[in-house]
């Protein structure tokens, strides 16, 4: 399940409406990717065991390449290939989509590279895994 943007309220507004979720919640708003974990008991037969529920709140992509930005002090620009590399695309789809030449993207990908401290693109990779 996941829950677009990064409303506390609509989150809190989704455990209200389930007594079985009222256990135990727990909000992660400072985490680099923002998630409400929910543990609650089973009852019945299986009452020694529980289930936990780990809901990512999606935020938009204009907020993702803010923030990414700002960890990195990278350009909307480079924050955007990175995101994209990260997210498992290719420097050539990226150059294509944004009509831009692969050279260009080479120099913008150094630049990621330089800031962040990465030094390939599989170390980027596992950089971002949390953005």
């Amino acid at each position: 399940m996941r829950i677009k943007g990064t409303d506390r309220k609509a989150v809190e507004a989704l455990v209200d409406t389930s007594e079985a979720l009222r256990d135990y919640v727990r909000l992660y708003p400072e985490a680099k990717r923002r998630a409400v974990e929910i543990v609650t008991g089973v009852a019945g037969d299986y009452a020694d065991m529980g289930m936990e529920l780990v809901i990512e709140i999606a935020e938009d992509a204009a907020a993702r390449i803010e923030r990414l930005g700002k960890s990195f002090d990278l350009t909307a620009s480079e924050a955007l290939l990175a995101l994209h590399i990260a997210d498992g695309g290719s420097t050539a789809d990226y150059a294509a989509a944004r009509g831009i030449t692969r050279n260009t993207v080479r120099n913008q990908l150094q630049a990621v590279f330089d800031k962040t401290g990465a030094r390939r693109q599989t170390e980027l990779v596992r950089l971002l895994a949390d953005y």
